[in-house]
């Protein structure tokens, strides 16, 4: 599956992913290691959007916007904000502006400005080396936002002030203006009283008047337009009647809605009896038709009411129109008798009250403006009251960056993927052919076996008895060419797999008889010395029994085996191991290669046809690939 062959490819390249990532992970070590600690101070205010008021509720706020926290955080940012803390003496011997030439602009640059996503606090932080400082600087930025905000606020209730005084002295002018024309206007025309607490029959009789004709225009307006209303629905005697519930003052709306009543409960009860006999009857049955007659009568009789409702209804609209009309008429006549004869004192009563109402209205700016005045002076000496600060700034226990945690998880999450990358990148360059399944599909052909490799066992091919038969063959061709040596090979010692070859003087071992004789045990065709019993056998107990290998008559001068003979004995040893790999099938007939060799030859013998395969070709792309080894151990296995 392709999960399987991606977990093939990455186990296949795992050293190349291990690398990378220990590779990212010691670079992050080192980056922590010589990255500088960097502590974050960070202090929370809070503002209000208030602002002074001027008059009343109709002002008084300050902008409104969405963007006002936004806009505070830019002001906390600006230049104559920053300008104030870069001017502080103390400031500038801070370590955190160790050459830094304009702190106005390094400030704008590292100050961090949050608004609060679900509050109105504005989070005001600072990175430095030294968290000490960073606390510092974060407090005296705040500190000289909460005086620029004061001293500015301060000024705006100032300029406000003195938009009010100027107003108030206006008014004040207005207002003397109003009463001296008041004095004057009494003293011309007497001591009258044009007020509503008595003193004047006319004026008195005229507003009355005015009153009641004002009501009885709105009354006929109102019958006039239900009446239009009622006549557009005339055809619709359901609406007259929910217009009708809708409006007051409708006497037989009682027994209307009693006869209605009756006449629904009614229905209800005859389309109850209509369903309870259609269970037992049809609709033919002479019973369900007088239910359906019955019903039939209260609709219609029900529509009938209707009818005579709206009738009823739309002639007493009508009726009331026409007496609101005439009613006001009369009002309206009487009206204009009483104007004329108060005309001359109307004239003079209200030139009176224009005067009266506008001096009652400059007073009440006045005493508006006098208690505005009064808040603002408290404003001016209290300063900027909407500014709190929640959380002040205080030094960090712990650096912010960097973070170990999540440094060392990138650069695992990094490495790996790097790795990973490398990896496949590896295996889509690599052609080699890693499977059967690949070696069939790239040559079209059938594969008919699999042998493992040999790599471990070629150390262990050659027996014990092998390697002594070797080691003995190389000596005696050194004894023949060099005179008479006696040769033993020791028995195998205790934690050793090869016996040691022990040589000596012919002159020291002159009573041993020895003989030398080669077989080939099990038909493997591998000659290995047997041990031959001598004369004085007991002479050498001590050392064990051992194998004499020949006895040759030589030059009692003789003691070693020359340089030449091991170079001899090396090359026949690796000749010896290149043929066991050949016969593998016969010396070690039980192991997993000679029964991979045994499949092989199966799988040709059933598929090759009997008696006409004369001939099989073996072949490989380079030398070396085991072409001999092959032939050698498929013949054996046939």
């Amino acid at each position: 599956s392709p999960l399987e062959s991606l977990l093939q490819v990455v186990l296949r390249h795992r050293w190349i992913i291990l690398t990378s990532t220990l590779l990212f992970v010691a670079g992050a070590f080192l980056y922590l290691a010589k990255a500088t600690p960097i502590y974050t101070s960070a202090s929370r205010v809070y503002v209000e959007q208030t602002g002074p008021k001027i008059i009343d509720e109709y002002g008084g706020v300050m902008t409104r916007s969405s963007n006002y926290l936004y806009l505070q955080g830019e002001l906390i940012r600006s230049t104559p904000i920053l300008a104030a803390v870069a001017d502080d003496p103390e400031m500038r011997y801070l370590r955190t502006f160790d050459g830094v030439d304009n702190l106005v602009a390094w400030l704008k640059k590292e100050l961090k400005i949050g608004v609060g996503k679900r509050d109105d606090i504005i989070t005001v932080s600072c990175d430095s080396p030294y968290p000490t400082e960073a606390a510092r600087i974060v407090n005296t930025v705040v500190d000289s936002y909460v005086k620029y905000q004061s001293t500015r606020q301060r000024s705006t209730v100032s300029e406000v002030l003195a938009i009010l005084q100027k107003e108030k002295v206006k008014r004040d002018e207005e207002l003397s203006g109003k009463l001296s024309k008041m004095l004057e206007f009494t003293q011309q025309n007497g001591i009258v009283s044009f007020d509503n607490k008595g003193g004047n029959i006319v004026l008195e009789r005229l507003s009355t008047l005015s009153g009641a004709l004002t009501e009885a225009q709105l009354a006929a307006l109102n019958a006039k337009a239900d009446f239009e209303a009622v006549t557009a629905m005339k055809d619709q005697p359901a609406k007259i009647k929910q217009f009708a519930e809708a409006a007051t003052g409708m006497g037989t709306r009682v027994l209307i809605n009693d006869r209605e009543s009756q006449l629904l409960a009614e229905l209800r009860t005859a389309e109850a009896e209509l369903t309870d006999a259609r269970y037992h009857c049809t609709e033919d049955h002479p019973s369900i038709q007088a239910i359906h007659a019955k019903i039939g009568r209260i609709k219609q009789e029900l529509d009938g009411q209707a009818r005579e409702f709206a009738e009823a209804y739309t002639e007493v609209v009508r009726l009331r129109w026409v007496t609101a009309e005439e009613r006001a008429n009369e009002l309206q006549e009487s009206f204009d008798q009483q104007r004329e004869a108060a005309r001359d004192l109307g004239i003079k009563a209200t030139e009176y009250n224009v005067l009266q109402s506008e001096s009652s209205r400059a007073e009440r700016i006045c005493e508006i403006l006098d208690g505005r005045i009064k808040e603002l002076n408290v404003t001016e000496d209290v300063g900027a009251l909407n500014i709190s600060i929640l959380d002040v700034a205080r030094p960090a226990d712990s650096p912010s960056r960097p973070r170990r945690a999540r440094a060392v998880s990138m650069a695992l999450v990094l490495g790996t993927i790097l790795g990973c990358g490398l990896a496949f990148l590896r295996e889509w360059f690599d052609s080699r052919l890693r499977s059967v399944e690949e070696v069939s599909a790239v040559l079209g052909l059938a594969v008919i076996g699999v042998v493992p490799t040999m790599s471990h066992g070629r150390k262990r091919i050659l027996s014990h008895s092998e390697q002594i038969w070797l080691k003995l063959k190389s000596i005696a061709a050194a004894l023949r060419s060099e005179g008479r040596t006696e040769v033993c090979a020791s028995p195998r010692s205790q934690g050793n797999e090869e016996s040691p070859l022990l040589i000596r003087a012919a002159a020291h071992r002159q009573k041993r008889a020895t003989a030398l004789c080669g077989r080939f045990p099990d038909g493997q065709g591998i000659p290995v010395a047997e041990p031959v019993e001598s004369a004085d056998a007991g002479a050498g107990a001590d050392r064990g029994p051992a194998v004499v290998c020949d006895r040759l008559a030589a030059d009692p001068s003789a003691s070693q085996v020359t340089s030449a003979t091991g170079t001899e004995e090396k090359t026949d040893l690796e000749k010896q191991r290149h043929l066991s790999r050949g016969q593998v099938v016969c010396l070690r007939p039980k192991s997993v290669v000679a029964e991979a060799y045994r499949t092989i030859r199966t799988a040709v013998f059933f598929g090759s046809i009997k008696r006409e395969a004369k001939l099989m070709l073996v072949t490989s792309p380079s030398p070396g690939d085991g072409k001999s080894t092959l032939v050698s151990n498929l013949a054996i296995a046939m």
